[in-house]
């Protein structure tokens, strides 16, 4: 699956709101789990999880990390591709924009358009 489309990042607030809407346990994991680092081993990050889940387990708010946030994709392509053993591939695309010609893709093709 390909998706095509803006891209932008979300607020400040909205990714608080968003933290703070979540599961604690899942809250926690996002503090603990520090994304493209290595990590030493798997009882590192449960150790930090149960630490963490004490040092909050009287309800506070559990703070946000700085780094955390989201991104928000406003689709106008999706593709969806089925590969063959034939390499004869087919590829599915849903469009949503208006006044668009569409390419031909080989050997099938199923569009389905939505006007917005």
């Amino acid at each position: 699956v390909r998706v095509e489309g803006h891209v932008q990042k979300v607020s400040d607030e909205e990714s608080e709101q968003y933290f703070h809407s979540r599961p604690r346990g899942s809250q926690i994991g996002a503090i603990v789990s520090k994304q493209s680092t290595v990590v030493p081993g798997r009882n590192v990050l449960y150790d930090e999880y149960k630490e963490l889940e004490q040092k909050y387990a009287d309800g506070s708010v559990i703070p946000k990390p700085k780094i955390w946030g989201g991104y928000r994709l406003t689709p106008h392509l999706y593709e969806f591709w089925q590969g063959q053993k034939s390499r004869l591939h087919d590829r599915a695309f849903e469009i949503l924009v208006k006044g668009v010609s569409f390419p031909s893709c080989l050997p099938t093709t199923v569009l389905h358009v939505k006007l917005r």
